[in-house]
């Protein structure tokens, strides 16, 4: 559906194969986020080949078809949501941590 690169990372939202219910369709929509990494040399000695790859996929929406109508029903990722706070709490602390211990060698007659 949609498509975006920049160097290794990719982002693209893709539409799932339709799924039927009775009267009506259901089409999963998803965000892809990806990157990939490729390397190789050959030379007269020696062979190197290496690759990596890691993705992220995450539900967007659904798209519901009935005769004469079409929604977009949104998708909540709370797990998603949960983990990016969780990160975000880590990294405070993190930084709280690392400015209380610059603040207590100060005072203690450490660095300047």
């Amino acid at each position: 559906m949609w498509h975006m690169r920049c160097g290794p990372w990719r982002y693209r939202v893709e539409r799932g194969d339709p799924i039927q219910m009775g009267e009506s369709r259901l089409f999963p929509i998803v965000r892809i986020w990806s990157w990939r990494r490729r390397r190789a040399r050959i030379a007269s000695q020696s062979l190197m080949a290496q690759g990596a790859l890691m993705e992220s996929i995450a539900p967007m929406a659904v798209v519901l078809e009935r005769p004469g109508e079409r929604r977009l029903v949104p998708i909540l990722d709370l797990t998603r949501l949960l983990l990016w706070a969780i990160a975000g709490l880590c990294l405070a602390g993190t930084l709280a941590a690392c400015r209380s211990l610059r603040l207590l060698s100060r005072s203690a007659g450490g660095e300047p």
